[in-house]
């Protein structure tokens, strides 16, 4: 196992109708406790790190964080709305930059994505905040989240400007919210979309749930909120051999997009009742027999393979 996702903070200053993070009670970690377990983390080997939320860009001790991840070599990542990222960037990363940067863009129209997120101006603060990074040679992803409201506005999306300096583009359907799915009309749109893009931008490396379509049923299947089709009929997941997700709470999970309704399964136990090493030793050998996860990200279905997709994040 090398990497671990962190939720570092449940507080959010967006509120994503698609997201029910920010509902939540916000919670965040301690220094102490973020501290104690990088440190055992790293005790087993596990020095490369991604953060999320929440807002991770506005966890109120970034800043003492970061002094500990430059004293202690630990590579990391975030996952960010961008709102604040530009304007706090000196701070919070006064010790160590950041590997890479995941920024959510919903679309280059700046009123849909200013207007889904519920930030003005989000838009362009996101564009900024990549070309701000690209500045500081840090590497630059977004991750899409794929609803009926925006699935038009990809080819538009995929010509801006920006996108050039982007490494990976993710496409990540909808969940949890029936009145976003997209019908099996607008999912082959969309793969139309998909196959033109790919054509005309060779070097635009977009990861999709088109990257595991077997048959047109796939479509029948992502209308109805299966985005993960045939893939778990065939495969086991193997993604806590290698990367590890810890909630602000400290419960520990397979990955930062399991499928809950197979809680048994994905739930390995909470660092505030148990040793973190001893929770992650047990874990990190656990192979999940075809789990018939609804909604896996199209990234972890690729870790799943063993491509190892994160690892390019962090060379």
């Amino acid at each position: 196992m090398e990497i671990a996702f962190i939720r570092l903070t449940s507080q959010c200053n967006a509120k994503c109708e698609m997201c029910s993070v920010w509902q939540r009670k916000p919670e965040f970690f301690s220094i102490e406790g973020i501290i104690k377990l990088l440190s055992s983390l790293k005790e087993m080997g596990i020095n490369k790190i991604i953060f999320t939320g929440g807002e991770p860009t506005l966890y109120s001790e970034f800043s003492r964080l970061n002094k500990y991840l430059s004293d202690n070599c630990i590579e990391f990542g975030v996952i960010t709305n961008g709102s604040v990222l530009v304007n706090r960037w000196n701070k919070i990363f006064k010790y160590i930059e950041p590997k890479f940067v995941v920024f959510s863009l919903d679309g280059a129209d700046r009123d849909y994505h200013d207007r889904n997120r519920k930030i003005d101006n989000l838009t362009n603060k996101v564009i900024e905040g990549i070309n701000f990074a690209v500045q500081k040679d840090v590497k630059v992803i977004i991750n899409t989240v794929i609803t009926k409201d925006n699935f038009r506005l990809i080819e538009e999306f995929a010509s801006a400007d920006f996108m050039k300096y982007i490494i990976e583009w993710h496409w990540i359907p909808v969940k949890f919210v029936p009145r976003l799915l997209l019908s099996i009309k607008q999912w082959q749109e969309l793969f139309k979309s998909y196959k033109k893009i790919k054509k005309e931008n060779k070097k635009l490396n977009i990861i999709s749930p088109f990257d595991f379509i077997e048959n047109e049923i796939a479509f029948t299947k992502f209308a109805k909120g299966n985005y993960t089709s045939k893939f778990y009929n065939k495969h086991s997941c193997y993604i806590s051999k290698n990367m590890i997700f810890i909630d602000n709470n400290g419960d520990v999970f397979r990955c930062n997009a399991c499928d809950y309704n197979l809680k048994k399964d994905v739930y390995f136990g909470n660092i505030n009742v148990k040793e973190a090493k001893e929770i992650i030793n047990e874990a990190k050998d656990n192979i999940l027999d075809k789990p018939k996860c609804a909604h896996c990200d199209p990234r972890n279905q690729l870790f799943n393979r063993e491509e190892k997709i994160y690892e390019g994040w962090f060379n």
